[in-house]
């Protein structure tokens, strides 16, 4: 995007100059300072971005010089360099919006995946707790029956029984 000094900022917005200072002084809008000249420049974008809009680009008349930090644009320039319509900004709005709701979609599906594969996991870990609790189970059945002893009285001790 093409960087526009303060002045011609406040021009192509439609607000007085004093507004695009605040605006810089109060964080709202950054400016960079150009290092060759050091005077403070805009960045079309960051006007859209506070302002919402720019007034379209009126032909210069012939007696008016075109500013000196850009080059004067023929009458015929291209889309990529001619300031945007309101119709251009749409559609950017609408392809940022939709590449933010993408990355979104993408974050919130790798989060299901994940939350997924935790699931899964649990599930194998709840079974094979399962699995040692059931055979635990049977080894204590087991030893119980085993495990008592017949009676042993003086007459059994005797005669064998």
């Amino acid at each position: 995007m093409a960087e526009l000094t303060l002045r011609e900022a406040a021009k192509q917005v439609g607000v007085s100059r004093a507004t695009i200072y605040r605006a810089v002084q109060e964080g709202r809008l950054s400016a960079t300072v150009r290092p060759h000249d050091g005077q403070k420049v805009v960045d079309t974008a960051e006007l859209l971005r506070v302002f919402g809009s720019l007034k379209p680009r009126q032909a210069e008349t012939a007696g008016e010089t075109a500013p000196r930090d850009r080059p004067r644009q023929p009458e015929t320039a291209p889309p990529s360099v001619a300031y945007l319509t309101a119709e251009d900004r749409r559609r950017e709005v609408e392809i940022a919006d939709r590449e933010a709701l993408r990355a979104e979609l993408d974050a919130a599906r790798d989060t299901i995946r994940r939350l997924e594969q935790q699931a899964q996991e649990a599930r194998e870990r709840e079974a094979k707790l399962m699995e040692l609790a059931a055979s635990a189970t049977r080894l204590l059945e087991h030893r119980e029956v085993a495990a008592a002893p017949p009676p042993r009285g003086i007459l059994r001790r005797l005669f064998g029984k």
